[in-house]
C-alpha cells in the first residue's frame, strides 16, 4: 500500500505558490504554533493576564528588570504591586490638553530612562530620569536647522500630520488648506527670538449650502364620482403641463389627492416635477439641482365637472447648492533665527511646534542618538541631557544631516546597531554609519536604496549580524555580504510577504508606523506585532538536522500594544492589560486554537487517481484532522476523525474519497502541550486520469 511521508515541517508557512503546487515540508496556514529546531510544529503557550492597570498610563519599559509604565497625570490609584509608575508631565501642566497621548519611544541610558513622549496638543518631548530635557521641547529651533526654510520644512509636516489640515512648503512659506470645505480654523502664535511668522489668509472659509427643491401646492375642496366628466383636467407648471392626463375624482378629496400626486410623479416633463399629497393637499416639488430656478413658477389646476380646488400656491422655497471653499492662510518664516529660539503655532487652539514630532532614539557608544526630520542627532558623551553642540563644554553634541549623504533620507524614521555600525532607515533608504565618541570620526559606511521602513518598533537587531525590518513589501533583513560587513538587504520574510501585504492593507498609518518587533528570549524568535497579529520567524542552525527558516502566525485575541522582554520573560501590553508569555514558570498554556493546513499533496503523479485509505500521526495532544479533496473548492471536505499521540501502531485513521489530490488539515483546542513530528497518507493508486 503507497504512502506519502511528510516527515517534516521545515519550509514553515509559505505563500510563494498556489496551495495546489506549494511543495511537501511548506504549510498553507500554521496558526498558533510555530516551527521547532527539530521541524517540528509546537503548539504556542498562553497569553496570561498579569497586571491591570488603571486609566492615564501609556507606554510599558523596564528598569533593572522592573517593569516601567508612563503618564501625565499624579501616581493613578489602582498600579498592581510589580509596576512601577513614572510621571511625565508637559510644560504647561494642563491636566486635559496637556494630557500624554502615547509613549513613543523608550531607551536605558547609565541604569535611567530616556523617555519620548506625546501630548494631548500634538507637542513631544524628551525626558531623562523622570526630568523633561528643554532643548528637545516643541517649537525649538535647534543647530543645523536654523535657514527659514528649514524651519518652514518642519512646521509643514507637522501640521500635514493632522488629519484637519494640509500643509505645503516652499521655500521658507508654507499653505495650510482647511481638510474639510467651509470648516474654517482660527489662528495665534508666539515667537521668542529675532525670527517672525507673519500669515496671510489668502482664501476665506466659505459654508457649503445645500440644495433646497422648490414645493408648490392646491388642495381639492370637492366633486363627486363621475369618471370622464367630474376630474382634474390638467396640472401645469409656469406652462409646462406635468400630469399625462386627466385624473377622475374618485371616492374621496383625499384619495383624489392622492391619484393627482402619483400621476405627476409618474409622468416625465421638461422640465419634470414630482409631487406628494398630505390629506387633500397637493404638493408638487422640483427635482434636483434646480435650486432657485423655479421659484415664482405659478401653479395652474384646471378642473372639470363638479370638481373645486382652493388657490394654488405658486413655487418657492428652492435655494441653488452651494459648494463650501476651503480656508487657505500662507505663513511666512522671516528674519533671522539661532538655535534655541522658540515658536509655536495654535491653529484651532491646537499647538504645532518647530520640530517635527517623529523621533526615535538608540544607545551606542555612550551616548543617546535621536533621528528626527532629516537630522541624526547625539547627545554630549555620557551626558543625555545635553544636546546643544554651540556649548563649547557639550564635548561629542552635534548632528548630522543624514539627507545630506543621499537621496530619499529627508524624513528618517528609525535606527538599529548593524555589528559596530548605526543603521539609520527613511522609508525609502538605509544609511550605514560608524560613529564614535568622537564626533568628528563619524564617517558613512554604506547606503542601500529603494527600502527602508516607516514602523520603527519593527527594527531589530536579531542574531549576531542581522537586522530585520518592515518594509514596504514585507520583512527585509539587512545582512553582512561578506567579511567586509557591507550589508545587503535580503527578503528574509518573501514566504509570508503576502500575507503580511494583506494584514497591513486593513491598518490605518498610526498602526503601522506603531508595529513593533521583539526577540522571544528562550528560543530567539523573531516576533512581528501588527496590531491583532503577530508573525513568528524561526531560524536555526542544528548539525544534522540541517538550517531551519521557517515562519508561522500567532493570534493572541487582542490587539499589541507594546511588547517587551526582561528577566527572559515576554510581555505584551493591550489597552490597560499586560500579558506575561507562557505564565510566571513560561510552562502555561491554552485552548487557543491550532490551524495547521498542509498545502496538496499528489505523490508527484498529479494526473493519477488515489483512493484515500487512512492516515497516521506522531503527535502529542489531541487533533481533529480533514482533509481538502479538491483545489478548485478549498470547502470541499473528508472528515477523518479525531487523534492522539503516536497512531502507526494502532492502524489507520479511516479517510474516505477518490481525487488526484488531497490536502490534511489539522486543528486542535487541547488545553495543553501540542506537537506534530509527522504525518502520513495511505492510499490506492487508481490510474492516470481519462
Amino acid at each position: 500500500m503507497p504512502y506519502i511521508l511528510v516527515e517534516n515541517f521545515n519550509g514553515g508557512l509559505d505563500r510563494r505558490r498556489k496551495i495546489s503546487t506549494a511543495p511537501p515540508g511548506t504549510l498553507w496556514e500554521l496558526v498558533n504554533a510555530h516551527i521547532t529546531r527539530g521541524g517540528e510544529i509546537q503548539k504556542r503557550k498562553a497569553f496570561i493576564e498579569e497586571y491591570d492597570l488603571p486609566e492615564d498610563t501609556h507606554g510599558l519599559s523596564a528598569l533593572t528588570g522592573d517593569l516601567y509604565v508612563f503618564g501625565s497625570v499624579e501616581t493613578p490609584s489602582g498600579i498592581p504591586a510589580g509596576i512601577n509608575y513614572q510621571r511625565l508631565q508637559h510644560p504647561s501642566g494642563s491636566p486635559t490638553s496637556a494630557a500624554m497621548t502615547e509613549v513613543v519611544d523608550v531607551e536605558v541610558f547609565n541604569g535611567k530612562l530616556y523617555v519620548i513622549a506625546r501630548y494631548e496638543d500634538n507637542s513631544t518631548f524628551h525626558f531623562y530620569d523622570g526630568q523633561r530635557i528643554p532643548y528637545w521641547d516643541a517649537g525649538t529651533v535647534q543647530g543645523g536647522a536654523t535657514s527659514t526654510a528649514d524651519i518652514a520644512a518642519a512646521l509643514a509636516a507637522e501640521i500635514d500630520s493632522d488629519s484637519a489640515y494640509i500643509a505645503t512648503v516652499s521655500s521658507s512659506v508654507i499653505t495650510v488648506t482647511a481638510a474639510v470645505a467651509g470648516v474654517p480654523f482660527t489662528i495665534a502664535g508666539t515667537v521668542s527670538g529675532s525670527g517672525t511668522i507673519p500669515y496671510v489668509t489668502t482664501v476665506p472659509s466659505v459654508p457649503a449650502i445645500s440644495e433646497q427643491l422648490a414645493v408648490g401646492s392646491f388642495n381639492i375642496t370637492g366633486g363627486t364620482s363621475n369618471p370622464g366628466t367630474n376630474m382634474m383636467a390638467s396640472v401645469t407648471v409656469n406652462g409646462v403641463t406635468i400630469t399625462s392626463a386627466a385624473v377622475d375624482w374618485t371616492g374621496s378629496n383625499e384619495n383624489t389627492a392622492a391619484l393627482i400626486a402619483a400621476n405627476i410623479t409618474a409622468y416625465t416633463s421638461v422640465p419634470n416635477y414630482t409631487a406628494t399629497s398630505i390629506g387633500t393637499q397637493v404638493v408638487i416639488s422640483a427635482v434636483a439641482n434646480s435650486g432657485s430656478s423655479p421659484n415664482g413658477y405659478a401653479v395652474v389646476a384646471v378642473e372639470a365637472g363638479n370638481v373645486t380646488h382652493d388657490t394654488e400656491v405658486a413655487m418657492a422655497g428652492g435655494v441653488t447648492a452651494v459648494a463650501g471653499v476651503a480656508q487657505v492662510t500662507q505663513f511666512t518664516v522671516t528674519g533671522s533665527w539661532e538655535a534655541g529660539d522658540t515658536y509655536q503655532i495654535l491653529l484651532n487652539g491646537t499647538e504645532f511646534g518647530g520640530t517635527t514630532a517623529n523621533y526615535t532614539a538608540i544607545v551606542l557608544d555612550k551616548k543617546v542618538y535621536v533621528t528626527g526630520g532629516s537630522l541624526l542627532r547625539f547627545c554630549k558623551v555620557n551626558t543625555p541631557t545635553e544636546w546643544d553642540e554651540n556649548i563649547t563644554s557639550n564635548v561629542g553634541a552635534g548632528f548630522i544631516n543624514i539627507s545630506n549623504h543621499f537621496s530619499g533620507s529627508d524624513s528618517l524614521t528609525g535606527q538599529a546597531v548593524y555589528q559596530n555600525y548605526l543603521a539609520v532607515f527613511s522609508q525609502s533608504a538605509i544609511q550605514i554609519w560608524n560613529v564614535k565618541s568622537d564626533e568628528e570620526q563619524n564617517e558613512p559606511f554604506q547606503k542601500i536604496n529603494s527600502v527602508g521602513s516607516v514602523s520603527p518598533k519593527s527594527i531589530l537587531s536579531f542574531s549576531d549580524s542581522d537586522v530585520l525590518f518592515l518594509a514596504n513589501s514585507g520583512v527585509r533583513t539587512l545582512k553582512a555580504r561578506d567579511s567586509s560587513n557591507q550589508a545587503i538587504s535580503n527578503d528574509i520574510g518573501r514566504p509570508v510577504d503576502k500575507l503580511i501585504i494583506e494584514q497591513v492593507a486593513t491598518l490605518t498609518s498610526d498602526e503601522i508606523r506603531r508595529a513593533s518587533a521583539i526577540v522571544d528570549p528562550i528560543d530567539g524568535r523573531y516576533w512581528l506585532a501588527l496590531k491583532n497579529k503577530i508573525f513568528v520567524y524561526s531560524s536555526f542552525r542544528e548539525p544534522g538536522q540541517g538550517n531551519i527558516s521557517a515562519w508561522s502566525m500567532y493570534e493572541p485575541g487582542f490587539n499589541v500594544d507594546n511588547m517587551l522582554v526582561v528577566n527572559k520573560k515576554t510581555y505584551i501590553r493591550s489597552g490597560d492589560t499586560i500579558y506575561l508569555y507562557g505564565g510566571s514558570a513560561n510552562t502555561t498554556y491554552d485552548a487557543s486554537e491550532v490551524t495547521i493546513q498542509l498545502p496538496f499533496l499528489d505523490a508527484k503523479k498529479p494526473a493519477d487517481f488515489k483512493e484515500l485509505l487512512g492516515l497516521n500521526v506522531d503527535c502529542e495532544g489531541e487533533f481533529f484532522i480533514e482533509a481538502l479533496v479538491d483545489p478548485r473548492d478549498l470547502n470541499q471536505k473528508v472528515d477523518v476523525g479525531d487523534v492522539d499521540g503516536f497512531t502507526y501502531l494502532d492502524g489507520l485513521a479511516d479517510m474516505i474519497g477518490d481525487t488526484t489530490h488531497f490536502a490534511p488539515r489539522l486543528t486542535s483546542t487541547y488545553n495543553g502541550e501540542v506537537t506534530l513530528s509527522n504525518l502520513a497518507v495511505h492510499y490506492e493508486a487508481l490510474g492516470a486520469t481519462p
